[in-house]
């Protein structure tokens, strides 16, 4: 019977804390929220008041990393001092809003009142893509490019590109999400562009003819070079073994003969096989 007895209370036991998880679960947004309003802020003594104001609609706040519930109106009490909120827009799926960073300063027994607005961006791009941005002299990036709306209407935005007239935008008021900017081509940049086109293709067929040319003379003198050495070694050996004096001498001048022909030939190669690689590499960077 007693048996029983404990096990019902472990039952019981056991439920509680089940009942007790699940609340804890449920709740912890409010358990953030108390805790940050709570046990970071300190006494009564020294708590703050905000109220948020913004143009646009807020979907979330974060105080200290910390979510917050908020609804519009509402004045939240904070402990004195410095915090950081972070604001998100009630839009997420429109990439052209931002969230908002700022860290606030809250005086002891002061109400702020916080104006929030949301930085709005444009899409610039440019047909062709790759243009240069830049506002007042200072390059911002290239198309395509989010710039800020206040960045569009109070300065004068150019585009440019190579081969391409420069584009100026002044004070773009009425925005849509994007504007596409179509880059009208230089006649005169373009003509040197062509120039240095064929020049390069020129200079890209230049190079590779001498790096070919000068890679079989290299292989030419590289094969005569070994054959000659391998014949100067044979009259070497012809003239070791050689008894008659005239034989001896004449072995004699021909190992000199081929070994210096060789020496010349493997001169001749090396040479070449540098300047073959030399004209490569130069092939190379006139393709780029």
């Amino acid at each position: 019977m007693k048996k029983n007895r404990t096990y019902i209370r472990n039952f019981i036991l056991f439920l509680k804390l089940t009942l007790f998880c699940i609340t804890v679960l449920f709740n912890q947004r409010n358990f953030a929220q108390d805790y940050l309003i709570q046990n970071i802020q300190g006494s009564t003594f020294r708590m703050g008041w905000i109220q948020i104001q913004a143009g646009s609609p807020i979907e979330k706040v974060w105080i200290d990393s910390l979510e917050i519930s908020f609804e519009k109106g509402d004045i939240i009490n904070l402990a004195a001092g410095s915090h950081i909120f972070q604001f998100r827009a009630e839009n997420p799926g429109n990439w052209f809003l931002h969230d908002v960073i700022d860290t606030v300063n809250i005086n002891t027994g002061d109400t702020l009142s916080y104006f929030l607005t949301f930085p709005e961006y444009k899409m610039i791009n440019s047909d062709p893509y790759g243009a240069n941005i830049r506002m007042n002299g200072k390059v911002l990036g290239q198309t395509p490019l989010l710039v800020s709306k206040p960045d569009l209407i109070a300065n004068k935005i150019t585009l440019s590109k190579d081969s391409y007239k420069d584009t100026t935008l002044f004070s773009i008021k009425k925005l849509s999400k994007s504007t596409m900017i179509i880059l009208n081509i230089d006649p005169v940049a373009q003509i040197k562009k062509n120039q240095m086109t064929k020049l390069n293709l020129s200079r890209r067929s230049k190079n590779i003819k001498l790096a070919l040319l000068t890679f079989g003379v290299s292989l030419a003198s590289g094969s005569a070079a070994v054959f000659l050495k391998k014949k100067a070694d044979r009259n070497y050996n012809r003239y070791m073994r050689a008894g008659n004096p005239d034989d001896i001498n004449r072995f004699y001048d021909l190992t000199k003969r081929n070994d210096r022909l060789a020496a010349a030939t493997y001169l001749v190669f090396e040479i070449n096989l540098l300047a073959a690689t030399y004209f490569f590499f130069k092939y190379l960077l006139n393709k780029k």
